[in-house]
């Protein structure tokens, strides 16, 4: 479980949610932490007594009632822990609720499954079998007079698609992404910045340039323990909204 970048041999299982950049009110810092071969989420600075590998981002402790949220849950299978959405644990032992996630993020992300042969644009997470390709630009938060929603389609079981149709065409939706404007606003300027959303990738079979990239979500992609680290500041990518 991770929101940072994942070791070679590792497979990506599933995207939970996406974490914030800041604490403040009505949110919970969560770490990564290590305990043998076995890395887990905690709510605690010292990992209950095991060690720390660093700040992981926040996550709401209630719905904030503002954006969309889904709950996540630390549980455990034997000696093992791993996160999940369901609070049943999907049949395992549920050791504690860890808070909220947002379900989407800024950044919309392309990706690709190599056993059907189809992209998925989304500002959402990715599932199994799903490998992050790059990242097309920025969604805006805000709704304005310029400013077109869009939403994340499905039609039929693989092929993904984005609509400016609430109703994605008669297809299944899969809620709201964003929002996109028509032309480009002049004071939006191109600037060079961190990485930063959640969703943790492998590098795919056969696709090119897939990577890991450093999440504001927690990651169903378990990465090997490492030696402890300084938590870093990330830096919040620039965006024109």
């Amino acid at each position: 479980m991770t929101s940072g970048l994942v070791g070679t041999g590792w497979t990506l299982e599933g995207v939970l949610g996406f974490l914030l950049d800041e604490g403040g009110s009505g949110r919970r810092a969560l770490y990564e932490c290590a305990a043998g071969g076995d890395g887990f989420l905690s709510l605690d600075r010292g990992c209950e007594g095991r060690p720390e590998l660093g700040l992981s981002g926040f996550l709401y402790s209630t719905p904030p009632g503002t954006e969309d949220v889904v709950p996540v849950y630390r549980c455990r299978i034997g000696g093992d822990h791993f996160a999940s959405r369901d609070p049943g644990c999907e049949g395992q032992v549920t050791e504690l609720q860890l808070g909220y996630l947002r379900r989407t993020q800024e950044l919309v992300n392309r990706a690709y499954n190599p056993s059907t042969g189809t992209h998925w644009v989304t500002t959402g997470p990715i599932g199994p079998g799903w490998f992050f390709e790059f990242a097309l630009g920025y969604a805006l938060t805000r709704d304005g007079g310029d400013r077109a929603p869009f939403f994340g389609c499905l039609n039929g079981g693989v092929d993904h698609f984005v609509s400016l149709d609430p109703g994605c065409e008669g297809r299944a939706s899969q809620g709201r992404d964003g929002g996109s404007t028509g032309s480009r606003p002049p004071a939006c300027r191109p600037r060079r910045c961190t990485a930063a959303g959640p969703g943790a990738a492998t590098s795919p079979p056969s696709t090119p340039r897939a990577r890991a990239r450093p999440a504001r979500g927690g990651s169903a992609t378990s990465a090997p323990p490492g030696p402890s680290r300084r938590p870093r500041r990330r830096r919040r990518p620039s965006r024109c909204a």
